[in-house]
């Protein structure tokens, strides 16, 4: 919840400032502030004897400690809908990365944290030292206001004006609905893993949590592989590759098997994940001129909201509605369904996006043809006007002389 506010929140500042992502250090640093104190309070009070109001006191906290990072993040994906062409993609799939090694390390550091309280004797399962740990981990941004931060503005494309057309409007709204569909097999594989993990297969909540890191963290060897390959033009991985890929591995899902189970999470995850960055991308490629309803702004608040609040909202819910009803199988055909459903509204956005160009490419044909039509109709006219000022120029000329005779003769 408070992520969303802090996404909200930033977009009312974009339509009081447009420009006010040109200079990110004070939203930047307004957000790390904000997560530092409303983390110190977390770690504060689980020190303390506990007391009724204290409940408030960390819904309160809570929500800052979000909006601080929602605004830190939608101004990063803001800043990256400013860029064109391949600095676009680039930038965006390292924010999908970023955020999965977030999402991955903050398993892995409870469980870390937890396993030490435990050996440790302390109360509450170790929570002291997780939240303590929580205290800490907001104090690691500081380092990035060291190094001067450059100006987005001196990056090339980072003025280009969008085109307007209902064709692009459409093709926003089918990213849209596949960062959803991403977003809820992300947040359910996490969960329908960790749950299976556990009751199913035997493991401890420790190794648990170790599993569903590996998971995560395999987003990141995936993105310097392509990059990797992205540099070298021989071998390039796209967006449709990357659907295939991670239906392929949903349906490797259903086998009973924990390390065949495992392997096609080690797959699927990233590839939805990597695929989440190049549609935000294509969203953003799309997006209407400043000011328009689908403006990249606006677009960028909606897929962040939508993203946030559909996905990892119903992901967890969908993961266990489908493995109470149908076990791991039922939780692979739920995943297969989320690709499915996404690799459909990809080729639906690709139709879309070729009649859009061959619609273009015709309107520039056709004022191409006209072009020298309108030039030379002006000057057959001015050639024509020319032509008759001559004939009346020459016909004086002749009254002039016949008249000179006239008199010579008189």
């Amino acid at each position: 919840m408070g992520t969303a506010l802090g996404f909200v929140l930033m977009w009312l500042v974009l339509k009081a400032l447009p420009d006010c992502w040109r200079n990110p250090r004070p939203i930047l640093l307004s957000g790390t502030l904000l997560q530092i104190t409303a983390a110190a309070t977390f770690a504060t009070i689980s020190f303390l004897t506990p007391r009724p109001w204290f409940l408030y006191i960390l819904v309160l906290a809570r929500l800052l400690l979000g909006l601080g990072g929602g605004c830190q993040v939608s101004l990063a994906w803001i800043q990256a809908a400013r860029l064109t062409g391949q600095d676009r993609v680039l930038h965006n799939l390292r924010l999908f990365v970023a955020g999965c090694l977030g999402l991955g390390a903050g398993p892995l550091a409870s469980s870390l944290a937890t396993g030490i309280g435990e050996l440790m004797s302390c109360g509450q399962n170790g929570m002291e030292y997780v939240l303590a740990l929580v205290a800490l981990i907001p104090w690691m941004q500081l380092c990035i206001y060291v190094p001067p931060i450059p100006a987005i503005d001196q990056m090339p494309g980072s003025t280009a004006t969008p085109a307007t057309s209902r064709a692009k409007a459409f093709v926003v709204c089918l990213c849209l609905a596949m960062l959803v569909f991403r977003n809820l097999s992300l947040a359910a594989l996490e969960v329908g893993t960790a749950q299976l993990a556990q009751n199913k297969y035997g493991f401890e909540s420790l190794a648990v949590g170790l599993l569903c890191a590996g998971i995560v963290f395999t987003s990141l060897p995936v993105q310097l592989l392509y990059e990797r390959l992205r540099a070298n033009k021989k071998f390039r991985i796209s967006l449709h590759t990357m659907l295939w890929t991670g239906l392929v591995a949903g349906c490797l899902l259903i086998f009973q098997e924990f390390a065949v189970f495992y392997c096609a999470s080690l797959v699927f995850f990233p590839m939805m994940a990597l695929s989440s960055g190049l549609v935000m991308a294509k969203m953003q490629e799309n997006a209407m001129p400043d000011g328009s309803i689908l403006d990249r702004n606006t677009t960028t608040l909606l897929g962040l909201i939508m993203a946030d609040f559909l996905g990892r909202g119903f992901g967890p819910v969908s993961a266990r509605l489908s493995i109470a009803s149908g076990g791991q199988k039922g939780f692979a055909l739920m995943q297969v369904a989320y690709a499915a459903l996404s690799l459909l509204l990809y080729w639906t956005s690709l139709v879309a996006s070729r009649e859009d160009a061959s619609k273009d490419a015709s309107a520039k044909d056709s004022g191409d043809s006209d072009a020298p039509v309108a030039e030379t109709l002006p000057s057959r006219l001015s050639s024509e006007d020319n032509g008759d000022e001559d004939e009346e120029e020459e016909e004086e000329e002749d009254n002039s002389e016949e008249d000179k005779d006239h008199r010579d003769r008189c």
